[in-house]
């Protein structure tokens, strides 16, 4: 597997503004978008599935989903969720997050970051995102981590993604 996970487990997935899942997979940090990847196995029908692609100007639904392995509860844990180059985080003052209940949630201009709890069943945050600059953009992993025992911890995959002229 190419997650690394301790206890914890956390991945991310996009959504369009009709709820279609737009990025489903990652590509490993070293890929490069011109060759192949080890996940492709030569094959570039693969790579354009794990591109991640969305119009100029438009937004876009982020689902981070935590869970604990072990059949327990984790407290006090931070999830780091750095945005891709070319977005800026949509702010929403009505609500912090939807999904699933977390104890804080701080956006910030180049991240969002969430404390919570994880539990031994997938618990689902959300928050929203717009493209501001065309480009190809490397997407970092979502990372989270225990804040008093580094021990615990989980990075999810990073991708690529591509805003292109198009707007909605």
């Amino acid at each position: 597997m190419d997650l690394m996970f301790t206890m914890l487990e956390i991945e991310r997935q996009y959504f369009d503004k009709h709820g279609n899942e737009i990025s489903t997979k990652g590509l490993p940090l070293n890929h490069s978008a011109s060759g192949p990847c080890a996940n492709c196995h030569g094959d570039m029908s693969k790579l354009k599935k794990m591109l991640f692609s969305t119009p100029l100007g438009s937004e876009v639904t982020v689902k981070l989903h935590l869970v604990a392995h072990g059949n327990k509860s984790v407290s006090d844990i931070a999830i780091v969720d750095l945005l891709p180059g070319g977005f800026q985080v949509v702010l929403d003052e009505s609500k912090q997050s939807s999904g699933a209940k977390a104890e804080y949630v701080e956006k910030r201009e180049d991240r969002v970051i969430i404390y919570t709890s994880a539990k031994s069943h997938k618990e689902t945050y959300t928050y929203k995102i717009q493209a501001t600059n065309k480009g190809t953009y490397t997407v970092p992993p979502p990372f989270a981590e225990s804040m008093y025992d580094l021990s615990i911890k989980a990075r999810g995959m990073a991708s690529k993604m591509v805003i292109s002229d198009y707007r909605y």
